[in-house]
């Protein structure tokens, strides 16, 4: 989660689809990111819970807030993550808005 929000704040897209999910990644817009990881500066992170994710595990969940600061003014994201394993490196797959 954290090298995820790194890669957000560093604008490295790449990265970023590199790490999501195969079963997802279709779904992702290369430019969209792009756009908004440009025109977002991020403050801060804060994770919240995290759920499984261990060594043995091959599915976890984190729960976290965003801070950040767009055009619009400040606002923050708060989301559970869903991360599953494959070998050795974990991979996002989707995530829920939470209030």
């Amino acid at each position: 989660m954290r090298s995820r929000y790194t890669a957000y704040a560093l604008q490295r897209v790449d990265y970023l689809l590199r790490t999501h999910a195969a079963t997802t990644r279709a779904s992702v817009d290369r430019q969209d990111i792009a756009t908004w990881a440009a025109e977002t500066r991020f403050v801060g992170l804060e994770v919240l819970l995290t759920k499984a994710g261990g060594d043995e595990d091959q599915r976890g969940e984190v729960t976290f807030v965003a801070r950040m600061r767009g055009a619009e003014g400040a606002s923050v994201m708060c989301e559970r993550s869903r991360f599953e394993r494959h070998g050795d490196r974990w991979f996002y797959v989707d995530g829920d808005q939470l209030s």
